[in-house]
This record gives C-alpha cells, structure tokens and sequence, in this order.
C-alpha cells in the first residue's frame, strides 16, 4: 500500500517518514489492531526498540493470556 502525504506539510512540522510510520504503528498498536511485532515491523524497528519507544511515551503494552502463553512455549522450547 502507498499512502502520499503532502511533503511540505511534512516539513513544515519537522516530521519524517520514520516518524509518521512510527505515529501509525503505536495508534494502531494502541487500538489493539496489530500485534507488537506487527506494529514493530510497520515502524521498521526491532520489538524491543519498539517496545521502548512505547515506555518512552507511557504507552501500556498489551499482554494477555494468549501473549502469555505463547512466551511460556518460547521459553520451554529454548531450555
């Protein structure tokens, strides 16, 4: 998907690419339509550089029982 925003806007409000794809990877994260490592992926950092970003701006990271139990797995299978 393209999305074409005007880049004087952009630059009159000191913003780059990075940072409107960061802005739409946590309000997405936020409205929990994508996972933390989509929401990563779409900001082009690594989850925990993400993860950081969100501590940063006093955004909760959603985990539930599902993300639970899938890092219980992740452990098991790495001992």
């Amino acid at each position: 998907m393209v999305i074409e925003l005007p880049h004087r806007i952009l630059e009159q409000n000191g913003l780059s690419e990075k940072d409107i794809l960061l802005s739409i990877a946590i309000s997405l994260f936020q409205d929990q339509k994508l996972t933390l490592a989509q929401a990563a992926q779409i900001a082009d950092l690594h989850q925990i550089r993400f993860q950081l970003e969100l501590v940063r701006r006093n955004i909760p990271i959603h985990y539930g029982e599902e993300e639970y139990q899938n890092d219980l797995k992740m452990i098991a299978y790495l001992e």
